[in-house]
């Protein structure tokens, strides 16, 4: 849902494909709430029906007319969110908020003249800014005005030109938990390398046949079953343990050396 003030649409040259757009008329506090749909919305949800403009519609809790269109192709100026529908900025916005200089969220649009440079644009804008510094020295001292190309502006984050580098920062950020965890798993892999190895080793030393790394791991496993599992079998059953089970017969208790 686009929240745009009355000029938006004229300001951007656009012009409806069913009904009409918002205008200043409709950017009023006393105004009935006026929505324009977007046009792959309403495609999507009306069949492309030219029928819809003047029904009404709920938008928060309040009644709303359909009023018009957007022309096919546009979807909004932010490229990373597609607008279903537009509303007039104070119908939908309260005027204590729109009063309030600390409140920065809203987002300024304009159209260069033809002769006009974006470095002339920064000046121009560079001038409004030092006399509102000026003006209301509590709330904009410091504060900054930076204009961008659509290009830039259109990709959502206020701080437009820092847009490719949250890229590369969550690029990162992805890179180095991945690294930690292949680290962490390499790590377990060589400690039990490792420890197979070191109980392989200290059997053959102790003259005890070994056929594999399993049987050996195997054999450790069983006995650590029995001698423990007995232990809390026994605290929880009535009835003494005598056994395991789940385990291959077959894989023999190492010798006490060997564990």
């Amino acid at each position: 849902m686009g929240i745009v003030s009355g000029n938006y649409f004229s300001m951007l040259g656009l012009n409806p494909a069913a009904g009409r757009l918002i205008s200043p008329g409709d950017d009023t506090t006393a105004s009935p709430l006026a929505v324009v749909l977007g046009h792959a919305y309403w495609v999507r949800r009306f069949g492309a029906d030219t029928s819809v403009v003047g029904r009404e519609v709920r938008v928060d809790r309040q009644l709303a007319t359909i009023v018009g269109v957007a022309p096919g192709g546009f979807e909004g100026t932010f490229k990373l969110a597609r607008m279903d529908a537009y509303l007039a900025l104070a119908s939908m916005v309260e005027p204590s908020r729109l009063a309030n200089r600390d409140a920065l969220s809203v987002r300024v649009l304009g159209r260069l003249r033809p002769d006009a440079s974006l470095r002339e644009a920064q000046a121009a804008v560079d001038t409004i800014a030092g006399r509102l510094e000026q003006q209301y020295a509590s709330t904009n001292n410091g504060r900054r005005v930076r204009v961008f190309s659509q290009r830039l502006a259109a990709t959502g984050p206020q701080n437009a030109d820092q847009f490719p580098i949250l890229i590369l920062f969550l690029m990162l950020l992805v890179s180095g938990v991945l690294l930690i965890a292949g680290k962490n798993v390499l790590g377990l892999l060589l400690a039990c390398a490792s420890s197979a190895a070191r109980d392989g080793r200290t059997c053959r030393a102790r003259g005890e046949p070994v056929a594999t790394r399993a049987c050996v791991s195997g054999g450790s496993a069983a006995h650590r079953y029995r001698r423990y599992g007995r232990r809390w079998a026994g605290r929880f059953n009535s009835r003494p343990a005598t056994g395991y089970h789940g385990l291959d017969p077959r894989v023999p208790d190492l010798p006490e050396r060997c564990r």
